[in-house]
């Protein structure tokens, strides 16, 4: 099989020159990887355990490992929902915070 057709991030592309981008998930469920390059704190290949990914809900489920395993983000004090940033010790990676039951 051939690469996917759309890059986790080229680093080669000028557009990229001074951002910061770290701290993402990039997961395909055929187990294939994706082309481009692995940023700080990036999980590649992981499972982020999303509760319905085709359902479009985005929250994590216990055991993610995406849990506790985002970049600090000082101004962003809260999730979609409005949840507080973090729940845990560090910020989820992904829109939402992990709440536990």
């Amino acid at each position: 099989m051939g690469l996917h057709y759309y890059p986790y991030l080229n680093s080669d592309d000028a557009s990229w020159v001074g951002t910061h981008v770290g701290y993402n998930v990039h997961y395909i469920s055929d187990g294939r990887p994706p082309v481009g390059k692995p940023r700080h704190g990036d999980l590649l290949g992981v499972d982020p355990k999303l509760v319905d990914a085709v359902g479009n809900d985005f929250h994590l489920q216990a055991g993610s490992r995406l849990i506790d395993a985002g970049a600090e983000m000082l101004d962003v004090t809260n999730d979609y929902d409005g949840v507080a940033r973090p729940q845990g010790r560090r910020y989820d990676i992904g829109a939402f915070e992990f709440q536990a039951p």
